[in-house]
Formats: C-alpha cells, structure tokens, sequence
C-alpha cells in the first residue's frame, strides 16, 4: 500500500471519534490568546497536497506555566492523549509522546535521543502556548558566561522562551577600576546570571555600596534649588557616583537557536510529512506596524531562511524543508482534536493554514 494518500476511508469513523474526543476533552483548560484578524485571502484551505500516511505519530505537549493562576500547566496533555486516540483508531499508527517538557532544554534532550536513534516521523504535533513567533516555553538561559579581555570584562546571559528570540543582558566593566566590584562579581555571577535573577539591578546595588559619589558633586547637588522632588538624596547619589559599569539589556534574534530548532525537526520529519504547531497564531499573518512595538513576529519578519515571511508556519516550513500547518487566530484546547481530524481528512476548514515548501 502507498504511504501516500488524498482522500480517508474512515470519515464515518472519524466523525464518530471527533464526537466522543470532544465530549472527552470538556474539561481541558484552554490557554489564553488574542484572536487575531484572519487573513480573507488564506483562510480557506484549498487542495491538500499529498502527504505521507500518518503511520509515525510523534505528539510533543509543552508544558509553560502562564501567569493565569487558574491554568494547569499539564492542559495541553489532555488534547494530546485525544489526538493519539484519533491517530491510534483512524490509521493504526504508532504514536510516541514526549513527556514533562517545561523548557527548551528539555525538549531538545529527547530531541536528539530520537535523532541519535535515527527515528522519523510522518507526524510531528507541536501543543501548547504560542504567539506569531511560534511555540513558548518557561524561560531558561542558554548562554551565561564571564569573559575577561585586555581587562575590560563581560558578563553575557541569553534567556530563551521561543526558539530563536532572546532576552539579551550584557554588563561590561573595567576590572582594575574598582577592584572589589570585580572581585565580588568574579565570585558571584553564576548566581547573578541565574534565569529568575536581575544582573543589572544587582550590579547597580553592588555599585552604590562599593563605589562612594564626590562629596563636592553631593552636598552641591542637595543644597540646589533645582534639584527635584523624590528621594533627593539618591538621585544626587547617583548623579554624583562615577559609573563603574555599563548595561544593555534587549529582546533581540538568536539565529542559532531557531537553526537548532527547525534542524531537529527536519531530522525528525520524514520528506512528505508534516509539522502540526497547535497553538495560538502560528498560521496568522503577522503584520508590520507603524513602529516596532505595533510590529507581529520578530522572527517572521527577520531574513532567516530567506524571510521576511508572512507567518511563521511560511517560516518553519522554509527552515525545514517540511510541511507545516497551524492554525489561523485562536484555537483552544477543547478544539485541538477535530482541528487535527479536519486536517487529515482534508476537509476545508477556516482557520487553518498550510503551507508545503
């Protein structure tokens, strides 16, 4: 039989699990999302392109733990046990399930025990919390280093929610010029680089303790008139303090994390399967806003894998030389499984797009 096909023998079926999967899932949580605007000209999918029989089933659920203190961060395994059922009765698949993956760190170590086993997929489904940049997970730092040079020192820390963005912290200083700021630094910054640490505000705090403002500047700057209101007598401190550091602190890209990314799954995916992000707005058009902060999807409109591109399921696909298909806005997770359904059966459907390099 050809791994291929176009049209499902089992809709009666389908329609049949589509039901009970969705009286089953009732109680699944649904994470929380901005709908967005659909695009009118994409979101109607057409003709499906042939893809593999889905014999292969590989099903990640993500587990972030959102700021809703009413959310269970295990919501996404509950759509996901529904899913392996649909792919276990429609095609008899062989599913397998990644477990307790909270960050990204996680997921790539089970990534690559798979890639190191030579496993492929004809399915890869992607669930949990996401945005126009793609799939998101709790914070962790992949980068955390001090590296001294000609005696100017860095203190670098890249956090990491979703593949390929950053939150970038970088503090330089001159080690000779306050000997015990150095030396506190060099003992600390492990524990200053930490995910849920503030290394600037620590270096500032470390600043004014080690680092006394002129005196002259000081009782000058208090007795002014000018001076405003507030604390006084810390804004003259500071003022009057000669800096003992400089600090950058930015979301910016991180090109090799996402070329990480999309490489495992392009290992993962055999050539004619597809890539499932369910999640909230990986298939909509992320638009260009008059100024940055009105700007969708860094990495959508970044130059990796010869972007711009209008979305990131158009990324991902461009990265990994795989299909890829998410939704178009929001989807819940009571909704995940008759999405999925849908998507084999290729019925059309709003709210979907798919893109095939």
């Amino acid at each position: 039989m050809s791994r291929y096909f176009k049209q499902p023998k089992f809709c009666a079926v389908w329609l049949l699990i589509i039901l009970q999967l969705g009286l089953e899932s009732a109680g699944a949580q649904e994470p929380s999302c901005t709908p967005a605007v659909n695009d009118a000209a994409c979101d109607q999918l057409g003709a499906t392109p042939d893809l593999l029989r889905p014999e292969r089933v590989l099903i990640v659920p993500l587990l972030h733990k959102s700021e809703n203190p009413d959310e269970n961060e295990r919501w996404p395994e509950n759509p996901a046990a529904g899913i392996a059922r649909f792919y276990r009765n429609a095609y008899q698949a062989q599913v397998e399930w990644l477990r307790d993956i909270r960050i990204w760190p996680d997921y790539y170590r089970q990534i690559d025990r798979l890639t190191q086993q030579s496993a492929t997929f004809d399915r890869v489904i992607l669930i949990g919390h996401g945005g126009f940049d793609g799939l998101v997970l709790n914070a962790a730092a992949f980068r955390a280093a001090l590296t001294v040079k000609t005696g100017v020192a860095t203190l670098s820390r890249g956090i990491e929610s979703q593949p390929g963005l950053q939150e970038s912290v970088t503090i330089t200083y001159d080690v000779t010029r306050n000997p015990a700021f150095s030396h506190y630094i060099a003992e600390r910054w492990q524990d200053m680089l930490k995910p849920d640490a503030d290394p600037v505000r620590e270096a500032e705090a470390l600043e004014a303790r080690m680092q006394p403002p002129h005196q002259n500047c000081v009782d000058h700057c208090r007795s002014d008139p000018a001076t405003g209101g507030g604390d006084r007598n810390a804004a003259c401190d500071w003022v009057c303090r000669d800096p003992l550091f400089s600090a950058e602190s930015i979301e910016k890209l991180a090109p090799e994390r996402f070329l990480r990314f999309a490489d495992g799954l392009r290992k993962l995916v055999a050539e004619g399967g597809l890539i499932v992000i369910s999640s909230c707005n990986p298939g909509t058009i992320a638009k260009i806003g008059d100024h940055p902060g009105e700007t969708e999807g860094m990495l959508v409109h970044s130059a990796l894998a010869g972007g711009a591109h209008p979305s990131y399921v158009h990324l991902l696909a461009a990265a990994t030389g795989r299909g890829v298909a998410g939704p178009i806005g929001k989807i819940g997770a009571d909704d995940m499984t008759a999405f999925i359904a849908m998507l084999e059966s290729h019925r059309p459907q709003r709210q979907l797009r798919l893109v095939v390099p």
